[in-house]
């Protein structure tokens, strides 16, 4: 199985299409709210799970901490799908429900795509379901960390 790129950060991204009714808008905002919240997402998170094709994803605790989530309650040595959590913060107002990805800190449980998309696709048949129609999409995202290679040296100019 292929792991991740080790110099990007992974989350799993999930929108409501640009094109749906207010009525699934409304919907979607409300689930959003639940899940940062952790109002409802114990309920996903097992939801999820049962969904997932894989075995390894079957398998995975529901995570136990304030933002809830999938995979063991270590970070040293689990690796962990962390709902995005912000109660009192503007980014709650984004148009996404986000999944941080984390692999174990001592870096020997980490995940793979095949991992990532088993849940990409288990989460859109949960959230659609919530949603009584089909129109929730998602992907897994990157973003490039900063390190030493990307040093700017405009500052001789």
């Amino acid at each position: 199985m292929v792991e991740l790129l080790p110099n990007y950060r992974h989350q799993l991204r999930f929108c409501i299409d640009k094109d749906a009714p207010k009525k699934y808008i409304a919907i979607f905002e409300e689930l959003k709210a639940q899940i940062e919240n952790n109002d409802n997402n114990g309920k996903v998170s097992e939801e999820i799970r049962e969904n997932s094709k894989l075995e390894s994803n079957k398998n995975l605790p529901i995570l136990q901490r304030m933002e809830g989530g999938l995979g063991g309650n270590s970070n040293l040595k689990n690796k962990q799908l962390r709902y995005r959590a912000f109660p009192n913060s503007d980014l709650r107002n984004s148009d996404a429900i986000i999944i941080n990805v984390f692999h174990s800190d001592d870096g020997i449980e980490k995940w793979t795509y095949v991992e990532l998309d088993d849940i990409v696709l288990s989460c859109l048949k949960v959230l659609n379901s919530y949603m009584g129609t089909e129109c929730i999409h998602g992907s897994i995202e990157l973003v490039r960390l900063v390190d030493e290679l990307c040093d700017d040296d405009d500052d001789d100019e």
